[in-house]
């Protein structure tokens, strides 16, 4: 089955014999020297990256990706044989994760309830990313196991890795608070990157978490697919004096890109009276462009009350005259 699963996809040229196994026989006739030269690889540096962990070993064995999975994964059943250590079972995982298909990620979950409880949601991870039908419905057993941990982690992998139609249905339904702030706001990163249905949106009670790091990865979200229903978010991510100052700067410019579309009025309201009341805050000139080019008056107002009071004090100074010009 492991040499089956590492032949499975490899693409061939010809006509096909007319059963399973007189394909995988021609199949296996066709890449023997591939393979062969994969499992010299794997002990001659194998071994190597298990104990030591060098990227120059695990680049080695990578080059033969994805005949290299043969040899990893009788490595991993060696592991479970003997006394698995975390350490060297997570650096046979980061093999596969690189050089696996679908038909190895279902054999990996085969094996993953004998691996150590430490690397199961690894493992797990790896099969899901590389295709794995089964992993996939044992996240969705996970998701709804009594085991935090295990829900979280069943949660996680259908996010990521599961069916992008279902994204916006897990959202509503699971309990990101099973996980930390930030690996829930790195979930939201990347899901944000996967190719979402037209229709998708973030339920109501995540757009109404506005404290780092969940927020980033909200507005990461947001970037990525507009949102109507989030002028309250980006107001109150931007007005916060304690978000980073580079995520008030996204949220902002964030409004300044759907307000119009979405006719956000109360955003823009609360921009201008910020403005006027805190004009010396570090941002008070980015909120002033944003006005300007929303078309509110406040904007300009701030952006020529300086070289314009300069210009009038110093009618015969070339350089305030030509700064106050450029401004206008």
């Amino acid at each position: 089955m492991i040499l089956l699963a590492s032949l499975l996809f490899v693409p061939i040229q010809g006509p096909l014999p007319g059963s399973l196994e007189k394909l995988a026989d021609a199949i296996a006739e066709r890449t023997a020297a591939r393979r062969a030269e994969a499992s010299s690889c794997w002990e001659e540096f194998g071994g190597k990256w298990v104990n030591e962990g060098r990227d120059d070993h695990l680049s080695t064995l990578l080059r033969f990706a994805p005949e290299i999975q043969g040899p990893a994964m009788e490595a991993l059943r060696a592991l479970i044989d003997g006394e698995p250590n975390s350490t060297a079972v997570e650096r046979v995982l980061q093999v596969l994760s690189d050089s696996m298909n679908s038909v190895g990620a279902d054999l990996l979950v085969e094996l993953l309830p004998e691996l150590p409880d430490n690397t199961k949601a690894s493992a797990l991870r790896v099969a899901a990313g590389c295709g794995g039908p089964r992993a996939i419905a044992l996240a969705k057993t996970w998701a709804e196991d009594e085991n935090p941990s295990l829900a979280a982690e069943g949660f996680r992998t259908l996010l990521l890795h599961g069916p992008t139609e279902k994204a916006q249905e897990r959202l509503e339904k699971a309990s990101p608070a099973a996980l930390e702030p930030e690996d829930f706001a790195s979930i939201l990163k990347a899901l944000a990157k996967r190719p979402l249905p037209e229709d998708f949106e973030l339920p109501l009670r995540v757009l109404h978490v506005s404290a780092f790091p969940v927020a980033d990865g909200i507005l990461t979200v947001l970037e990525a697919r507009p949102d109507s229903r989030s002028e309250d978010f980006l107001m109150k991510v931007f007005l916060d004096p304690t978000s980073p100052v580079d995520m008030r700067k996204r949220s902002l410019a964030a409004f300044e890109k759907n307000a119009e579309e979405f006719r956000w009025r109360t955003g823009e309201r609360q921009l201008a009276e910020t403005l006027k009341e805190s004009s010396q805050d570090e941002l008070a000139e980015d909120i002033a462009w944003t006005l300007h080019r929303l078309g509110n008056r406040e904007g300009k107002k701030f952006l020529l009350a300086e070289p314009k009071g300069g210009a009038e004090s110093n009618p015969r100074d070339w350089r305030v005259q030509i700064w106050y010009a450029r401004r206008l």
